[in-house]
């Protein structure tokens, strides 16, 4: 957590916040919402509902809201002292910044931990009045590779909501849950998830991955603003594991459900941001998932432009998701797979791909692994590191 944050003012102009929640709309309790940079969210008292909430200030002070902090069930918070304009009465903390996928990205074994750490929650808190009452996957962030209960105010003084939520979660595991968390949790534990394999489920590029992944690392290992990477479509995970090694923070895209699960798996407790999802045309909902200081784009551009996604779409891509730096792989035409593609054009040449970083990109460096294989290494112009907590 930031030890260093300053507000010039004890109060927070309402006009200068981007609102990150849809309770901020409604006036409602404990929104979430970002200023100058950093992630905040506001907790207050509130009468709605019955007083569900009557008392989330007083819970946020307390020790049981510590313990779940240090037990890791919830994001860090620090209480700032400032007020927000026209919520004066509430508090206002920075919230450590967390991953949030959508529930549709979850893989199963992210599924089954993210209903952990309600189980968890659930039982640290058996002592008091206070629960959780709204239960589901889009209320729960990672923190790399593990999971945190992200919304607050989904602690209230009331339980009937869950009779609603939690049946339905527990469903896709064939599990029921009885009023015992403790049973639970010893459930979820023993669940064995069968994921069938998919089409590049045995995909293998352990031929070659030992001298592209040093390739790759001696271009970025002395260069500023390389905390984190994004490896785009990383199979079963061997730069992932080469990159971790090397201390960096990783975020892992995979479409295939069977490799990206293993992968989460394998690495719990990593520095690793495991996100089943597809580039379908181009494109990739939330952006800010994918973002990192290098993004790392092998095996890539070929498939993409398959699909009919030009060079200029997927520089735009990059564009969105790449902080500074760019590692790319261009297969030409004479690729024994390339060649028989009767969706490829006569625009897919290498001189059109390397016209596609003209103006906002500089090419640093260019690498030959195979006859029809090129490797470059390249800036965004005007990047900037976003840090990440």
């Amino acid at each position: 957590m930031p030890n260093n944050f300053i507000i010039n003012s004890d109060i927070i102009p309402f006009n200068e916040i981007k609102t990150l929640s849809v309770q901020a709309e409604n006036a409602d309790v404990n929104f979430v919402f970002e200023y100058q940079g950093r992630i905040f969210r506001l907790i207050i008292n509130s009468d709605k509902e019955a007083g569900r909430w009557a008392n989330i200030q007083e819970f946020c002070k307390s020790w049981h809201f510590k313990k779940l902090m240090k037990h890791g069930l919830i994001p860090g918070h620090v209480k700032t002292g400032k007020k927000l304009e026209g919520f004066e009465s509430g508090d206002v903390y920075i919230v450590q910044r967390v991953f949030i996928p959508e529930p549709a990205r979850l893989t199963p074994s992210q599924k089954i931990d993210c209903l952990i750490i309600m189980c968890k929650i659930q039982i640290a808190l058996s002592d008091i009045d206070i629960c959780l009452t709204d239960v589901h996957y889009g209320n729960v962030g990672f923190l790399w590779s593990r999971p945190v209960y992200i919304d607050i105010g989904s602690f209230s003084e009331r339980s009937c909501i869950l009779d609603t939520h939690l049946p339905p979660l527990l469903d896709e595991f064939g599990l029921t849950f009885s009023g015992d968390w403790e049973r639970l949790l010893h459930d979820l534990y023993h669940v064995k998830v069968e994921i069938p394999k998919g089409e590049w489920s045995n995909y293998d590029n352990g031929a070659t991955l030992l001298m592209q992944s040093e390739m790759t690392y001696n271009w970025i290992k002395d260069v500023p603003h390389n905390r984190t990477l994004t490896d785009i479509g990383c199979s079963s995970g061997g730069f992932v594991k080469y990159f971790l090694e090397k201390g960096y923070s990783v975020i892992a895209v995979e479409s295939d459900e069977y490799l990206i699960d293993k992968l989460y798996c394998e690495t719990r407790g990593k520095q690793v941001f495991c996100l089943k999802a597809e580039i379908n045309g181009g494109s990739v909902n939330k952006p800010e998932l994918f973002k990192s200081d290098i993004v790392l784009a092998s095996s890539i551009t070929h498939h993409l432009a398959r699909q009919g996604f030009t060079f200029k779409k997927q520089a735009e891509l990059w564009q969105a998701i790449c902080n500074r730096y760019l590692i790319v792989e261009f297969i030409d035409r004479t690729d024994i797979h390339v060649c028989q593609w009767t969706e490829i054009d006569e625009s897919y040449t290498k001189e059109n791909f390397l016209n596609s970083f003209k103006d906002k990109w500089r090419i640093l460096d260019e690498k030959s692994d195979s006859p029809n294989r090129y490797w470059y290494f390249i800036e965004k112009l005007n990047g900037a590191n976003i840090e990440q907590d």
